[in-house]
């Protein structure tokens, strides 16, 4: 849902996307505007052992954001469809530099 909102055509640029066991739709009517939205920072994190989402849809949005010149930050962990709290630090943070708070 998060690649949805923040890159769909027409939309305003967010300070960053911060995706967690996601990935880009593909469906008819919506289309990424990766040109439109190319310096939009991205974080990524998602498990390698997620039953519900596979880790390659994210594999899959890495590659095609860093394609389109997107700044893309990209977590994997070992984990199932759950946040990993290892990774929480590196997403307070990147959203932190999002926002401007003082490290």
């Amino acid at each position: 849902m998060s690649h949805a909102l923040a890159l769909g055509s027409g939309r305003l640029t967010p300070a960053g996307l911060l995706v967690m066991s996601g990935f880009i739709p593909t469906v008819p009517g919506w289309d990424a505007d990766l040109a439109a939205h190319r310096d939009l920072p991205v974080m990524t994190t998602h498990g390698t052992e997620d039953p519900v989402i596979s880790v390659e849809f994210a594999r899959d949005a890495r590659r095609r954001l860093e394609s389109a010149g997107l700044p893309v930050t990209y977590r994997e962990s070992p984990m199932p469809h759950t946040i990993d709290p290892r990774i929480v630090p590196d997403i307070q943070e990147w959203v932190g530099d999002r926002i401007g708070l003082p490290t």
